[in-house]
C-alpha cells in the first residue's frame, strides 16, 4: 500500500470513530436529559464514504448503554453487517431507511417520543410559532398521519410526501423527528424543536 492510500484508509477510519463518538454522544445526552423511551427512540447516522452503511442501535438496548463501539453497522435493510447476529428493532429502523431513501444528503436521522414532543403531535394546531424558535422555522415543520408501528409500504410513499424538503416533522400522535447533513446538524434540530414543545 502506497503512503497516499494508507493515508486515506485512515482518514476513513478516523471519521468512521468520530461519527459512532458523535452518534453515542448523542444517546448520552438524550438520556441523560430523559428523552429516551425506554428501548423505541432511535438515532442512526450514515457512515462516511460510504452511502449504504449506517450506524444503529441493537434491539433490546438502553440509551445510557450506548458506546462508541457497540452501536452496530447496519446495510439499508437493517442486516448486521458485521454478522455477529445482533438485530435491530425493524419498526425503528424503517422510519430511518425512509429518510435516507429520500434525502441522500441526510448523514444523520433522530426519531424520538419524548412526552413534550408526543403532546405536541397529538394537537391539531401542531407546533405553534410562540417562541423563537418556533417563529424561525414556522412553516418548515411537516407533519405526518402515522398508522402504527413500522411503515406499510404505501404509508411511507405518503411519510415522503409530507416530509417533503422539511429537516423536521411531528408524527401525529407519536413523536418527532429531524435529519440533517451532519449529527450536530440533526441533534441541534431535535434540541430546540424539544425545547420549543416544553
Amino acid at each position: 500500500m502506497n503512503e497516499a492510500a494508507g493515508r486515506g484508509h485512515n482518514s476513513r477510519a478516523d471519521e468512521a470513530r468520530e461519527t459512532r463518538e458523535q452518534l453515542a454522544a448523542c444517546y448520552h445526552m438524550f438520556a441523560r436529559r430523559g428523552m429516551d423511551d425506554l428501548i423505541y427512540t432511535h438515532l442512526s447516522a450514515r457512515l462516511p464514504g460510504d452511502d449504504e452503511r449506517f450506524l444503529f442501535i441493537p434491539f433490546g438496548m438502553l440509551f445510557e448503554e450506548v458506546t462508541a463501539s457497540n452501536l452496530i453497522e447496519i446495510d439499508v435493510a437493517g442486516r448486521d453487517l458485521s454478522a455477529n447476529g445482533r438485530q435491530v428493532n425493524p419498526a425503528g429502523w424503517i422510519v430511518h431507511r425512509t429518510v435516507y431513501e429520500a434525502v441522500p444528503e441526510a448523514r444523520c436521522v433522530m426519531h424520538l417520543h419524548t412526552v413534550t414532543g408526543t403532546a405536541v403531535s397529538a394537537q391539531r394546531c401542531g407546533l405553534l410559532p410562540v417562541n423563537q424558535f418556533g417563529v424561525t422555522y414556522h412553516g418548515a415543520i411537516a407533519y405526518h398521519d402515522y398508522d402504527g408501528p413500522g411503515l406499510r409500504p404505501e404509508e411511507r410513499k405518503s411519510f415522503v410526501r409530507n416530509m417533503g424538503s422539511n429537516r423536521m416533522m411531528f408524527l401525529r400522535n407519536h413523536g418527532r423527528l429531524t435529519h440533517g447533513s451532519s449529527i450536530a446538524e440533526a441533534f441541534t434540530l431535535m434540541h430546540y424543536l424539544e425545547r420549543t414543545c416544553e
